[in-house]
């Protein structure tokens, strides 16, 4: 089920928490939980870069 309404939350809650939601690139899982993927990261909502 997908909620698009859902959108609007998240991005009213990133204006008061700009750094709350963090994404990060990684190639695979495994690379993620060893910590070998925080180089490239972006955030989501009112801090994202474009």
């Amino acid at each position: 089920f997908c909620d698009h309404k859902r959108a609007l939350k998240y991005y009213a809650e990133s204006v008061n928490n700009p750094t709350g939601f963090l994404a990060v690139r990684c190639k695979d899982w495994f690379h993620f939980l060893i910590g070998a993927c925080y180089r490239d990261h972006a955030y989501m909502g009112i801090a994202a870069n474009n």
